[in-house]
């Protein structure tokens, strides 16, 4: 499955770039995706990305980010924000031009503490260049592809819609004709949810 998504990634940029040329675009990818071929045809786009930077991604820029920290080269902050009415901690640090073969790099580690739950920490690997005045924005955007993830397609998947890899092997036209329906149906589910007659009737 991880495999064709990035081979799908390879395929779709042909076309998306060709479809928008001058769109502005930022990549967001889990763990699978940082990788040699998908950063050069970020970097041929011009596209920005952030990806999930999981633990034993990419060793040599491990090592270059353990270097840094001994050489204190690293860049600390620290934060408060807020997420779904909750006071949210924020603390972590970045560090910029680390070197993949021909990819100039940078990675952002943050962790998210509230009073009732312990620190979840979210590392990310970039092509922009992080700041002091960026540092949170960058942190918090690779993060909305657990959004998309989870909002986007665990809910057709596992909420009863049945969504399905391979629901249609025959026509194209066919699971597209499912897949908007099924997105119509998500919708109206969701404007029925957030309505006021739904919350009252919910207490």
């Amino acid at each position: 499955k991880q495999d064709c998504e990035q081979k799908e990634f390879i395929r779709l940029s042909k076309n998306l770039k060709a479809t928008y040329p001058q769109l502005a675009v930022c990549i967001l990818g889990d763990g699978h995706y940082p990788n040699d071929t998908i950063f050069k045809i970020c970097n041929s786009n011009k596209w920005d990305f952030i990806f999930t930077f999981k633990d034993g991604n990419l060793s040599t820029v491990r090592e270059q980010i353990t270097c840094e920290k001994q050489d204190n080269q690293t860049t600390e902050f620290e934060y408060v924000g807020t997420e779904k009415a909750k006071v949210m901690h924020y603390n972590g640090f970045y560090v910029n031009n680390l070197i993949y073969k021909n990819h100039k790099l940078q990675v952002i580690e943050n962790k998210v503490k509230t009073v009732e739950k312990e620190p979840c920490r979210f590392v990310h690997v970039t092509n922009v260049e992080i700041n002091n005045d960026n540092s949170k924005e960058v942190s918090q955007t690779g993060r909305l592809r657990w959004k998309i993830e989870n909002e986007g397609f665990n809910d057709p998947k596992n909420g009863g819609y049945n969504l399905s890899h391979k629901f249609s092997r025959k026509s194209h036209k066919t699971l597209c004709n499912y897949y908007q329906c099924m997105q119509i149906a998500h919708l109206i589910q969701q404007l029925n949810t957030l309505s006021l007659e739904y919350k009252k009737t919910a207490k």
